[in-house]
């Protein structure tokens, strides 16, 4: 009997770490951005060779979801909004970390899934984006994608206000902090590149569109990140504002 029990505990160990070994090949190459809002100097850097790299290859890099000379603009707002910083000024501060948060949005919202959607896995292509790279497994709990229940008017004229249904992801039931993108399209062909990003919030009380014209169709899709990583985009949904 005693043999019997150390060959279960054998092959319960041969298991174990085959598993490891499936968990350890399946690491996929992905491209990430390195660095995290609080770090003005990564965040600049780090927009900085995309602009440098993903536009000096168009051949492969073919539809960004900015231009380049408007992503430039990004970073010469920031960048500019970081030197004003150095002063230690109240304002100075906080006007740095809001076009610095803007940037690093840009980088993690738009350029991060337009890069991994076409060359995830492939990292000689993906370090020609001039995003950092990473192969470390994925955690688990990304958040599944939102649905859009309804648009409304907002409360205040020319704005929409966004309603998601329920979520069933048990990381809502956990009560993780999920940070929510909105992206917007004028184009009545609602193509994916059309979608610009136009608000992000903490809140689902506050997917809140304003500056809206009236009487002129929109589209919204929504996605939702947590420390896992991004949802998928929702389903548009129509809106005229009144």
């Amino acid at each position: 009997m005693f043999l019997n029990l150390l060959n279960l505990l054998k092959k319960i160990k041969l298991i174990i770490n085959l598993k490891k070994i499936k968990v350890m090949s399946a690491r996929i190459a992905r491209a990430i951005i390195g660095c995290t809002r609080k770090q003005p100097k990564n965040v600049l850097d780090t927009a900085n060779n995309v602009v440098e790299k993903m536009y000096d290859n168009n051949d492969i890099y073919t539809t960004p979801p900015r231009t380049k000379t408007v992503l430039s603009g990004f970073i010469q707002t920031a960048a500019a909004s970081e030197a004003a910083a150095k002063n230690r000024g109240k304002l100075e501060i906080e006007t740095r970390d809001q076009d610095i948060g803007f940037l690093f949005d840009v980088l993690q919202d738009e350029y991060v899934p337009y890069v991994n959607g076409l060359y995830k896995g492939n990292p000689v292509k993906l370090l020609l984006s001039g995003l950092p790279i990473s192969s470390d497994p994925v955690p688990h709990g990304i958040p599944e994608t939102p649905v859009i229940k309804r648009v409304d008017n907002g409360p205040e004229p020319h704005s929409a206000k966004i309603f998601l249904a329920k979520t069933t992801s048990p990381l809502k039931k956990q009560r993780e902090k999920l940070t929510y993108c909105v992206y917007m399209s004028t184009d009545p062909s609602m193509l994916p590149e059309s979608f610009r990003l136009v608000l992000t919030t903490t809140s689902q009380r506050k997917l809140i569109v304003k500056g809206l014209t009236r009487g002129s169709e929109v589209a919204f899709a929504v996605t939702s990140r947590n420390s896992a990583g991004v949802s998928k985009m929702s389903d548009a949904a129509k809106f005229i504002p009144n």
